[in-house]
């Protein structure tokens, strides 16, 4: 049974002296390093900080590592779930003696700066999300960081720590990585953990064997090393990167629909027997898919409307192709053998649109346009992006571009269609007239990658 006291703090910041004085349920401690009181529970000699008691004051928060309640010294070691979510704080200082962070600790929160305590293991779900936190750096102490504990926040750079296997859905979704080192403890990605970030490298070590949906989608990556322990991709999973070729390991056994779309692929190389392949959308910029000799199950059926040739038997530009050496070609594909299929797009922009209108483009279109050293997928006319958006685009349809303002720094519209500026994420509203009374709209999201 936990007996209830409320005292007030008078000295220092990590050490109280108390009154006690009997109350119906919770421990309530008052710190004078934070301007405001805390509230605990205690079981044993342990104490777990579930909050503040009434409203948190002050955008600076230090947690104490213990607590003297009547005498009896209490070991600061967890802290609650939902402890300090939704305040408006931008510093936290969490003692070395905790050791589990729960869910939604500090969600929804200002912090910029964090020091994680040396000896936690457990980072509960959502514990840092939606924050404005710029690097953190793990303690080998940590062995559960669960699904989204430090999505939407402005993290650079990190280091996944060792001591954990899995890296869990949504753990660090819409960031600003750009450097990434995955250790060769992970044995899983989940969904959505890198999506929407920076990446323009990625190595995932030869201990992963799982990669799941979204996992490392809309980033910046043109080029990609997969290990050779991993036996699954997920739908989606590289979706919407700057991708020229990639090879496939011999330890693949199934491929979900989509796992590179909207990418600048020339080239996929299988080392392996054919694994279970999902549908792939057509993709324009595709030349050759090729198997390596003595392999089980190939060619089969055609992929992304190519049918899979022996290696040496495929060029790309004119080159042999190479599962080695990526391509990077700027000229137009093979024809697909088969119609394609409608992309995964962003969610359809706003009917008030004011658009650049675009005269029809012809048949022939690059893959890949460049404009001082820099690579826009798909081509830039307006005809060519209604279609890779999934648009219907009669013969004798008008055809006109909008980029968002939060684009205007990336992309611009141009005479001849989308001009790209800058490395980055171009996002472009695309308008599709038929007739008077007849439009159709989609908003789209292009990676620009610099080749020069």
């Amino acid at each position: 049974m936990i007996t209830s006291f409320k005292r007030f703090a008078i000295a220092a910041a990590t050490c109280f002296t108390a009154i006690a004085t009997p109350i119906a349920s919770s421990t309530v401690a008052h710190a004078s390093a934070y301007n405001g009181p805390f509230t605990f529970t205690v079981s044993g000699t342990d104490a777990t900080i579930t909050g503040c008691d009434g409203d948190c004051a002050g955008t600076t928060l230090t947690i104490p590592n213990n607590v003297d309640i009547s005498g009896i010294n209490y070991a600061v070691t967890t802290i609650g779930d939902y402890a300090f979510n939704s305040n408006l704080l931008t510093s936290v200082t969490i003692p070395d003696s905790v050791t589990t962070i729960g869910n939604s600790a500090f969600e929804n929160n200002q912090i910029t700066s964090l020091t994680l305590p040396v000896f936690v293991t457990q980072i509960g779900r959502w514990s840092f999300s939606r924050n404005k936190i710029t690097s953190v750096i793990f303690p080998p102490s940590l062995r559960v960081l669960d699904v989204g504990a430090f999505s939407s926040n402005q993290i650079n750079s990190l280091e996944i720590p060792s001591g954990i296997s899995e890296i869990s859905s949504y753990s660090f979704n819409r960031n600003n990585i750009s450097v990434l080192n995955i250790p060769p403890t992970i044995t899983a990605i989940g969904d959505a953990s890198f999506n929407r970030n920076n990446l323009s490298v990625l190595k995932i070590p030869n201990s992963v064997v799982s990669i799941g949906n979204q996992a490392f989608g809309i980033n910046l990556l043109s080029s990609v090393s997969l290990g050779t322990s991993l036996t699954s991709i997920a739908g989606n999973a590289f979706r919407l990167n700057a991708i020229t070729s990639i090879v496939i390991p011999a330890s693949v056994v199934n491929l979900e629909a989509n796992p590179f779309t909207e990418n600048l692929l020339t080239s996929v190389h299988f080392l392996g027997d054919r694994p279970i392949i999902d549908e792939w959308p057509i993709l324009y910029t595709m030349q050759c898919i090729t198997y390596t000799a003595g392999k089980t199950g190939w060619p089969g059926k055609p992929i992304s409307g190519l049918l899979p040739k022996l290696e040496g038997d495929c060029t790309v530009n004119g080159a042999q192709a190479s599962p080695t050496t990526p391509s990077s070609s700027t000229t137009v594909p093979a024809t697909p053998t088969t119609q394609p299929t409608t992309p995964t797009t962003t969610t359809p922009a706003s009917p008030a649109t004011t658009a650049a209108t675009a005269a029809a483009p012809s048949a022939a279109v690059s893959t890949a346009t460049k404009s001082s050293g820099l690579s826009l997928a798909f081509g830039t006319n307006a005809k060519t992006l209604a279609r890779f958006a999934g648009l219907r685009t009669p013969y004798d349809a008008k055809y006109s571009l909008k980029v968002s303002p939060r684009s205007k720094l990336i992309c611009r519209v141009g005479k001849s269609g989308l001009i790209p500026l800058k490395s980055g994420k171009c996002t472009v509203t695309v308008t599709v007239t038929h007739k008077p009374g007849w439009n159709i709209r989609r908003t789209v999201t292009l990676p620009i990658v610099r080749t020069a």
